[in-house]
């Protein structure tokens, strides 16, 4: 049986674990940098489990260096912290529940983590409101940061609740949506058409000379097949005339711009908080899964290596859309380094990818998660550590 661990004691990326590689010839470099095991296991224990099991079974030449990785999802904030101070603040969850939420904040510099305010983790299933959660709490922790001196904004988008393309944060900085009288509106996604007028004067007096960075795990747009409803409001409790009304209202939505922001890759982010941050505050985008690669050396360390180990919760076709795992097997094809993924589940084939499911339950993968990445490791792992 695997040793037992546990997140204390375990530090976070940008602090990444290394194991010095030994100068003698013959040494086999592994580089281990999984995602987080959404609901089970954060990017730092996936791979400190990775790391145990390859130390049970390695041959002595063996040596591992370890990184936290994520793409701008959930978990984004403990892997760019780094020795960053944490602040808080009250703000309200996707159901408008207060309560206190972390950002990193470093003179003029604050990080936000989407998910930590309006993620769906703070969510039961029974919770799930896509037409009604919104994104107000991450206007409020926005709006801390700035009046705390925060001039430079970066905003990690991915594991919302909402599909409200921004509206409740947007609001919560000051944007007015006013009726057809000019009065202010109070409606959601099920009443847009109340939506004639957007009054951006407060917003842009006080956040013009903010920057914002949106540090992004999708490539997707707005709208379309490939859009914020169609893809990702299913995964918030959507039904398929849900989906119809959310496609709606973000189309109102640009048609009340009058501009083209929506088909900009990521604008589709987290229910549409990419676009928002991109029409109203005029923020870059940033692949996540790159910005953070290239924060911690994981590109330098793939190309020194024998064999890379990468990983997820659950690998399928949205992992090409910006994740971090397809960004680590980019790099490893374009240094021609063999890959091998572990991954919760998967309804995908490929070679060198192992998943919990192949043997077990995913209600067995969720609830014994370490245990039985730990075993599947030890099982799988020999072969490749003797080429």
């Amino acid at each position: 049986m695997p040793l037992q661990i546990s997140q204390k004691g375990i530090k976070p990326l940008l602090k990444v674990q290394i194991y010095i590689f030994s100068l003698n010839f013959g040494t086999m470099k592994v580089v281990i940098a999984p995602d987080k095991f959404k609901g089970t296991l954060s990017s730092d224990l996936a791979g400190e489990v990775i790391c145990q099991a390859i130390n049970k079974i390695a041959p002595e030449n063996v040596v591992c260096k370890k990184f936290a990785v994520a793409d701008g999802g959930d978990g984004s904030l403990a892997v760019l912290q780094g020795d960053m101070p944490i602040a808080t603040c009250k703000a309200h969850d996707a159901v408008g529940r207060e309560r206190e939420c972390r950002y990193a904040l470093a003179g003029d510099y604050a990080l936000v983590e989407s998910a930590e305010v309006i993620g769906l983790t703070h969510l039961a299933a029974n919770e799930l409101s896509p037409l009604t959660a919104s994104s107000y709490g991450l206007g409020e922790v926005i709006a801390d940061a700035v009046t705390r001196g925060a001039r430079r904004v970066d905003i990690a988008l991915g594991g919302v609740a909402t599909c409200d393309c921004g509206v409740g944060m947007l609001r919560a900085m000051g944007v007015v949506f006013r009726d057809k009288n000019g009065e202010p509106s109070t409606s959601t996604i099920t009443a847009y058409n109340d939506f004639h007028f957007i009054d951006t004067s407060e917003i842009t007096n006080r956040y013009a000379d903010i920057e914002f960075r949106v540090v992004c795990d999708v490539r997707n747009p707005l709208l379309g097949n490939n859009g914020a409803a169609e893809v990702y409001a299913p995964q918030k409790g959507a039904s398929s005339e849900d989906i119809a009304k959310i496609e709606a209202f973000a189309e109102h939505l640009t048609m009340l711009v009058g501009s083209h922001s929506h088909k900009i890759a990521g604008s589709g982010a987290a229910g549409g908080l990419g676009w928002a941050m991109i029409e109203f505050l005029g923020a870059e985008i940033l692949s996540g899964a790159e910005h953070i690669a290239e924060k911690c050396g994981l590109e330098e360390a793939i190309a020194e290596a024998d064999l890379v180990i990468t990983g997820e919760g659950r690998f399928d076709n949205q992992t090409e859309q910006g994740k971090a795992v397809s960004h680590i097997r980019a790099l490893c094809n374009s240094y021609s380094k063999p890959c091998i993924i572990y991954c919760g589940d998967t309804l995908l084939r490929l070679p060198h990818l192992y998943a919990l499911t192949d043997h077990h339950t995913k209600e067995e993968a969720l609830s014994n998660a370490e245990s039985l990445l730990y075993s599947l490791v030890c099982q799988t792992i020999e072969p490749y550590l003797l080429k």
